[in-house]
């Protein structure tokens, strides 16, 4: 028979069990993560060569960045895409561009794509803009197409688009230079989006610029307050073979949801010298910013298609 007794008891313990669940953060308080990393050839790199330990390391990293859409840059085919994709968790998928292919049997690929948690972010679409140039002004240009995805918080929450790029590399004035055409064709290819009636104008260019914010390309993005280069204060090098940021995450000036503020190039701020980062993860570090989930600023708008679309790996079969 219960007494008033066992009632307290019964009671005080109920309440200790609902203190002790996790609470359930209102949709405007929990932020969501996005992010960009260049992973060094990724599934071909030989100096050093990545053990599974490696691998399990790179995949227990990215967890730890808490992001729910990471852009990825050098990786050699989907299958290397998907393996990373795996070891992160069950929930994560990924899309790799059919770009960057380089010599050799079979030949190797340094590929621009996206992993995404699919607990936090739903895929709209993805595509390769392959309707970009090959060459211009008598120089070869994007051997690395961008990739564009559309996704949306899953439960409600901001909707928007990323394009992963990774620029010509080098320092000589023609690298500069084929920089400088590759962002002028970015940007009309945005201008072009912004141009359709009803589109979404939530958009970010991420990814290996590989030029930093004293280079002249940098103004391309940024002039008449089109879009804003992120950067920690003070600025922190995105690399460890030189001192410049040259991984970005770019948003139009119109992404409202983008919380500038929380943008931070993640080194362990020490943890590990350059040697012992490289070894375990890649030459670059990662970049990531926080957007706002709560309600969709512009909900009514859309997302055009792009002319090459990309399945997610999850729909591969070997």
């Amino acid at each position: 028979m219960s007494t008033p007794r066992h009632h307290t008891l019964l009671s005080a313990a109920f309440a200790f069990l609902l203190c002790a669940l996790p609470s359930t953060a209102k949709p405007a308080d929990a932020p969501l993560r996005i992010g960009a990393w260049n992973l060094e050839h990724l599934g071909s790199r030989n100096e050093p060569k990545r053990t599974d330990a490696d691998l399990d390391a790179l995949a227990a990293k990215i967890r730890d960045l808490n992001v729910s859409v990471l852009a990825v840059s050098e990786v050699n085919g989907w299958r290397t895409l998907r393996d990373l994709a795996r070891r992160i968790g069950p929930e994560w998928d990924g899309v790799l561009g059919r770009s960057g292919y380089l010599g050799g049997k079979p030949p190797k690929q340094i590929g621009i794509g996206f992993l995404w948690d699919t607990r936090r972010v739903e895929l709209l679409e993805a595509s390769d803009w392959r309707a970009l140039p090959r060459r211009r002004d008598g120089l070869p240009v994007f051997h690395r197409i961008p990739v564009t995805a559309c996704f949306r918080a899953v439960g409600g929450g901001p909707d928007f688009r990323l394009v992963a790029v990774h620029l010509k590399a080098g320092f000589e004035p023609a690298d500069t230079q084929k920089r400088t055409i590759e962002l002028s064709e970015i940007k009309k290819r945005i201008d072009a989006l912004l141009a359709t009636p009803g589109e979404d104008t939530d958009i970010a260019v991420l990814g290996d610029f590989n030029h930093g914010p004293v280079s002249p390309e940098h103004a391309i993005l940024t002039k008449e307050n089109f879009a804003t280069y992120l950067a920690s204060d003070p600025p922190e090098p995105s690399i460890i073979h030189f001192d410049d940021q040259i991984d970005h995450i770019v948003p139009l000036n119109g992404f409202s949801e983008i919380r500038k503020t929380t943008f931070d190039v993640v080194d362990d701020k020490g943890k590990l010298d350059k040697t012992a980062w490289r070894n375990r993860y890649s030459d670059h570090y990662p970049v990531v910013v926080e957007l706002d989930l709560g309600p969709d600023d512009d909900p009514e708008a859309t997302f055009s298609s792009g002319e090459s679309p990309l399945r997610p790996l999850s729909q591969f079969r070997d």
